[in-house]
């Protein structure tokens, strides 16, 4: 009997196991007969994580049958997503937590596209990181991102079982996903998902199609950089079908780091994210105020989390340095300790950049230390305001001399007020009105829903994914 026959059978019979966890003894019957005389441990342990570690454990002679026997535990506080199995979902994305940032409006892009590219039913959420009360108390009067996801993508929140030992936690969750045998399963910074790809990844990998989202470096105390790319990519890059990113900056980044050879390169993807033009906007009442005297006091809009990242401290010292400008602070934290310049005004947490009265403005500021191709920057050009950015990760795809007003790197407050000035007190000079076409030339073509849509849909149906009879599998 071939190895991946075996498993297919072992695979449907773990079906069932989950929803009533069996004693090693209740399964000695005749439907796990073929296990006992079933000698190939090595080739077998390609295919499941339990048979590997009786292998390398060296217990090569070692009933097959143990493999049936879980933990009790583990597998009860999985019991109530067997609901997982009663629908063909195709997809899996998983993510962290349920709040508004920049990796969960990624997964909620992820969800739309994939649901309009095969269907309702398709596609389902994992939450499996942090729980609602511990989101609450680290981040108070934050909405839930759930907002942003379609209606009839189903949204799992998982995490209640972080009750379990964490390996234990790994192992349960690794068999229910090779149960539910999705043809994808989709990780957008969940550090759960990682570590189930760098611990089981070969045996998932043998039966789902696993992809990574990463978007860029975090960065230490130091500036050195941490984060997923540096914990993971490398360790967990062979069973991985392919990692998307959404811009080119970081795939350029992660092959030189990494010194990546071709085969490795070709699994790197460019997906550039999606955003929705808003319902409507004209650019008359702005493009008049920037043509009045200097003695008019322009108005710059700021929104983000109020982190080290995004670097308010240097919002700050722009706004001591601009005092013909007025600045509007949206975002999750607080300013940095001191006193806060009279011409800055923060505004508390925001649910969605449409919420904003962006006509009001008249540009937008972006002063992040690093970053990959931020979702605020995309919504900001979307409702044509002016754009002053740092050019770091990916922000010099969407900001250029032609389309906005990028800040080199390297640049400091008194660089970002000499820019800021050129964008708002000599707008006409700077041929504005030219830049803020070709910004939206860009949004309306490379940003849109159909173009995301195309480009996923090439991105995934370039793997073949006929390697698990899925139609047989659900209709055990």
């Amino acid at each position: 009997m071939r190895a991946r026959q075996a498993f297919r059978r072992l695979l449907t019979r773990t079906k069932y196991s989950l929803a009533k966890p069996l004693d090693r003894t209740s399964i000695r019957g005749e439907d796990w007969s073929f296990l006992e005389n079933f000698d190939d441990l090595a080739d077998l342990a390609k295919f499941d994580f339990q048979i590997e570690t009786l292998y390398r454990s060296g217990s090569k002679n070692t009933k097959l049958i143990r493999a049936g026997h879980y933990d009790r535990k583990s597998y009860a506080a999985f019991r109530k997503f067997d609901g997982l199995f009663s629908n063909k979902y195709r997809i899996l994305i998983c993510i962290p937590w349920l709040r508004v940032g920049g990796a969960e409006r990624v997964a909620a892009n992820l969800a739309a596209a994939l649901r309009h590219l095969y269907g309702p039913g398709s596609v389902a959420v994992l939450v499996l990181d942090f729980t609602a009360d511990q989101i609450r108390k680290q981040y108070r009067n934050e909405p839930a991102a759930d907002l942003w996801f379609p209606p009839d993508v189903p949204v799992f929140d998982m995490t209640e079982t972080l009750t379990l030992e964490r390996d234990q936690r790994l192992a349960a969750l690794a068999k229910l996903l090779l149960g539910i045998a999705p043809q994808f399963i989709v990780n957008v910074n969940s550090k759960t998902m990682w570590d189930c790809f760098l611990e089981y990844g070969r045996q998932l990998a043998s039966q789902i199609n696993l992809v990574g989202c990463l978007f860029c470096n975090d960065r230490d105390s130091n500036d050195g950089p941490i984060g997923y790319a540096t914990s993971y990519f490398r360790e967990t890059l062979t069973t991985l079908s392919f990692v998307i990113t959404d811009q080119t900056a970081f795939i350029s980044e992660l092959a030189s780091r990494f010194n990546l050879i071709p085969s490795e390169y070709s699994k790197l993807k460019c997906l550039y994210q999606p955003v929705a033009a808003p319902k409507s906007t004209s650019d008359s009442a702005r493009f008049e105020r920037l043509r009045k005297p200097n003695s008019y006091r322009r108005q710059v809009l700021w929104t983000g989390r109020l982190t080290r990242q995004k670097n308010p401290e240097l919002l700050l010292q722009i706004a001591s340095r601009s005092p013909h400008c007025d600045f509007h602070v949206f975002g999750v934290g607080q300013l940095p300790n001191g006193r806060p310049p009279g011409n800055l005004h923060y505004h508390g947490p925001f649910e969605r950049f449409d919420d904003i009265e962006t006509e009001a403005f008249d540009a937008f500021l972006y002063t992040s230390r690093w970053d990959g191709l931020p979702n605020v920057l995309l919504e900001a050009a979307a409702h044509r305001l002016p754009i002053i950015a740092q050019v770091t990760g990916g922000i010099g795809e969407i900001v250029s001399e032609a389309t906005g007003w990028p800040v080199p790197a390297t640049s400091n407050a008194d660089d970002f007020s000499t820019i800021l000035r050129q964008a708002c007190f000599e707008f006409e000079q700077q041929r504005g009105p030219a830049r803020i076409s070709a910004m939206s030339e860009l949004i309306g073509t490379r940003h849109s829903f159909e173009t995301f849509c195309l480009t996923l849909g090439m991105i995934f149906g370039s793997r073949d994914f006929d390697h698990v009879d899925h139609q047989h599998h659900h209709r055990q």
